[in-house]
């Protein structure tokens, strides 16, 4: 004799199945989130670059349009400049403790490894070597010494600290004198 079995016409899962299932689901919400906070992650520093070339653009377009506004050079050395602008207002450019100041105020909050400035003659085909060009050894520029400048270059280079990675950006800004005159 045969027993028959009933057939259950129950639906639903196993308790394996549910398991199975709900493993799958958390192995493919750990990868989205890990991909999502690799995003933002990239994302962050990406936006912190930018804020930073922003910033160096902004400092080289107030120092490119100071220069072009000179009249009279005042003082040419390889780590200040001084000149009156269009106004007869001073400006004086310097570092100062990795800070790059301008009218002895803080042009910019990023640190300035190095600058210093380079002087031409005949709009940039000649660079003048400023230690020569100081003729009487006093550490700038003046006198004859200035009356042959027709352009200055200004070489900023910005250190950048991060937590994950410090770069250097390197920045030059060259600026014609062809209205300017010597005091």
């Amino acid at each position: 004799m045969r027993v028959k079995m009933k057939k259950s016409n129950r639906t639903g899962l196993t308790l394996v199945e549910l398991l199975v299932s709900l493993t799958i689901f958390a192995v493919i919400l750990t990868v989205t989130f890990s991909i999502l906070f690799k995003v933002q992650s990239v994302q962050r520093k990406l936006d912190n670059k930018y804020d930073i070339n922003r910033e160096v653009k902004e400092v080289s377009g107030k120092i490119t349009h100071s220069i072009k506004s000179l009249k009279h050079l005042l003082y040419a050395g390889p780590e200040r400049l001084s000149f009156l602008n269009e106004n007869s207002d001073t400006t004086v450019y310097y570092l100062k403790n990795d800070t790059l100041w301008a009218n002895y105020q803080i042009l910019t909050y990023l640190m300035i490894d190095t600058v210093w400035f380079t002087y031409f003659k005949n709009d940039r085909e000649e660079a003048v070597d400023f230690y020569i060009a100081d003729k009487n050894l006093n550490g700038f520029l003046d006198g004859l010494e200035l009356d042959s400048i027709t352009g200055i270059k200004v070489n900023l280079i910005f250190y950048i600290l991060n937590r994950t990675d410090d770069y250097k950006i390197r920045k030059e800004i060259f600026a014609g004198l062809r209205n300017s005159q010597r005091l």
